[in-house]
Formats: structure tokens, C-alpha cells, sequence
């Protein structure tokens, strides 16, 4: 007689098709299922990295076995290295560059279907003078200081803090410079301590008291 005759198909695990069938009396019954579309899960999804640089690793978890995946970096900064081809879950190791930039930074990894972001926070900037710091003679001198920037974007100023000390050149440069001063003479035996401010450093200067002397007539 005539019936009817119930069936579940299971969710699919893979991302291919697969084919089937229910015999039924004398006939059979064909079934297709279409396969997944493959997916990944990232964890972590992101990264806020440090100035100086980092490595680590993200772990992929798929959807399905079969499915083949790639990592690939949209960054020069940013580099694969492990995992750059899978296929179902995996891990896939990266390293990120100091950033040489006071400025922060974003760029990101794509991981199969999904988007590792990856912000990058920018350096602090400061500077490395040469000389540190000046011994000056009572009578009085003019020099410079040279000033290393530890990065190209970092922009710093040069200011006295005395009024017998003068800044003659380089008041306010990016990056790397020269900062021009001039030391006045003493005109008192007593020593003196003075400064010039040169971005997060400071220049030091001593000078000596002139020596005492009297004239006789």
C-alpha cells in the first residue's frame, strides 16, 4: 500500500558535497547535501601591541576539516611566521615590528574568512644629546649639541632656562638636529649652575667663577 517514509539529513562537517540514499521498496530515494561554507574563529581576535614589537601566535578553530585556509599579512611591519597554509583548525604565529614612529599604527592578518586586527601603539618620544652636559670656562663659550631622536616624527623644542645661557640655533626641530648655544662670561668668583630643556632631556651647564684679582697702583 501506499506510506510515507520520515528521514533526518545530519548538519554537514565538511565543505564538500556528499551524496546519499534511502532504499525504499524497489527504489532509492538519492539525497545531495550541499558541503559548509568554511569559517575560521580566531583567538584572539586582535592584538594592541607594544612600540618596541611583539611575537605570538593566534589559534584558528574551523568550521570544518576539509577546509583549507591561508594566513597572509597586509602589512610590511607585520610577519607570518608559522601557519601560513592549513587545513581545518591550526595556529598561525606572528611577529610585528618595533615601530619606529611616535605616531600608533593599525594593520592586520588575514586568516581565511577572518581579519586578525593588529594595533600597534607609537614609541615615546626622546632624544640622546651629545654632549650631556658642559663645563664652561668664567670667560664665557659658544657650542652646540648634537641630538638624536628616537624617532623621525618626534618634534622637540630647546629653551634656557638662565638668562646668561642663549639658545643661537635649533629652538625647534623633528627628529634628529643641533641645538646651537652660548654661555656668557661670569663676572662673579662664585660658580653657577645653569640648563638648556632639549625635549625630555636636559643639558647641564657649569661655569666657573671668574679667579679674584686686584690691581696696584
Amino acid at each position: 500500500g501506499s506510506g510515507s517514509v520520515g528521514y533526518p539529513v545530519a548538519a554537514a562537517t565538511t565543505v564538500a558535497t556528499r551524496t546519499g540514499s534511502i532504499t525504499i521498496g524497489d527504489k532509492t530515494f538519492s539525497v545531495t547535501q550541499a558541503g559548509l561554507t568554511g569559517s575560521l574563529t580566531l583567538s584572539p581576535a586582535s592584538l594592541s601591541a607594544a612600540a618596541g614589537g611583539e611575537s605570538g601566535s593566534v589559534t584558528a578553530t574551523s568550521n570544518a576539516t576539509d577546509y583549507a585556509w591561508t594566513a597572509v599579512s597586509n602589512n610590511g611591519w607585520i610577519t607570518v611566521t608559522s601557519g601560513a597554509s592549513s587545513t581545518g583548525s591550526g595556529s598561525v604565529g606572528y611577529s610585528v615590528a618595533a615601530n619606529t614612529s611616535i605616531a600608533s599604527r593599525t594593520g592586520s592578518v588575514t586568516i581565511g574568512d577572518k581579519t586578525f586586527s593588529v594595533t600597534q601603539a607609537g614609541l615615546t618620544g626622546s632624544v640622546t644629546l651629545s654632549p650631556a652636559s658642559l663645563s664652561a670656562g668664567s670667560g664665557g663659550e659658544s657650542g652646540s649639541v648634537t641630538v638624536t631622536s628616537n624617532a623621525t616624527d618626534y618634534a622637540w623644542t630647546a629653551a634656557s632656562n638662565d638668562s646668561w645661557i642663549t639658545v643661537t640655533s635649533g629652538a625647534s626641530t623633528t627628529g634628529n638636529g643641533s641645538v646651537g648655544y652660548t654661555v656668557a662670561a661670569n663676572a662673579s668668583t662664585v660658580a653657577r649652575t645653569g640648563s638648556i630643556t632639549i625635549g625630555d632631556k636636559t643639558f647641564s651647564v657649569t661655569q666657573a667663577g671668574v679667579t679674584g684679582s686686584v690691581t696696584l697702583s
